[in-house]
């Protein structure tokens, strides 16, 4: 048989699989996990790629800050290291038509759960699983207990934007209750502009979940 050693570390898990599977490709899947278990990793990995060139490595993440701090900022251990990036945006809804047809949805039902569950897949995959009317799948997901969806962004997003969520969490719910402008967002926080200045800009640059849009005034001339 292949004798495996002792593998104690995600150091020597990698150098393992990097020296026993050359010109191989290895798949790392949510890469920020691992972050969690061990914040030197991308160091380490930077050594192993620099050290290993012809092993062949993807990686995936769903935490876009994270993902953009690993292969865009300079000071990253692997910047520059990767040979191609792309970002999956949501599904379009003529996708969700055609997926929820296929489930035997129509297009009414269509445009109900696009707009609770956007281009999402994960959600359209539930129901699959569970096969409920639109109403009855939202009250199911949202409102009966145990309220599977009901948190499920909220925590996503604490995950994503730090400490710092109860901010960002203030800007979005003014967003969505329509206090749409910047001195409007303040002002339903009471809090001066300059202190949320940077948690917008990090929204709509780093985060990517609100979008700046200026109206354009043309004055007619008579």
């Amino acid at each position: 048989g292949i004798y495996i050693p002792e593998l104690s570390t995600l150091k020597d898990i990698f150098e393992y699989l990097c020296m026993h599977h050359a010109n191989k490709y290895l798949l790392i899947d949510e890469i920020q996990n691992l972050l969690k278990v061990n914040k030197s990793f991308f160091s380490d990995l930077q050594r192993l790629l620099d050290a290993n060139k012809d092993i062949k490595i993807a990686v995936t993440g769903s935490y876009i800050s994270v993902m953009k701090k690993v292969l865009e900022e300079y000071k990253s251990p692997i910047f520059g290291r990767f040979d191609l990036t792309f970002k999956l945006n949501e599904l379009k809804f003529d996708t969700i038509l055609q997926i929820c047809n296929d489930l035997g949805y129509n297009t009414e039902d269509a445009v109900i759960f696009y707009s609770v569950f956007g281009g999402l897949p994960k959600y359209y995959v539930l129901l699959e699983q569970f096969k409920l009317k639109p109403e009855e799948f939202i009250v199911t997901m949202f409102i009966d207990e145990p309220q599977p969806l009901r948190k499920e962004a909220l925590v996503i997003l604490k995950e994503e934007v730090g400490s710092e969520f109860k901010i960002y969490f203030g800007i979005l719910e003014a967003i969505a209750l329509g206090h749409n402008s910047f001195g409007a967002i303040a002002n339903y926080l009471n809090l001066e502009k300059n202190q949320i200045t940077k948690y917008l800009h990090e929204l709509r640059i780093t985060y990517e979940l609100v979008t700046k849009v200026s109206s354009l005034i043309l004055n007619k001339k008579s």
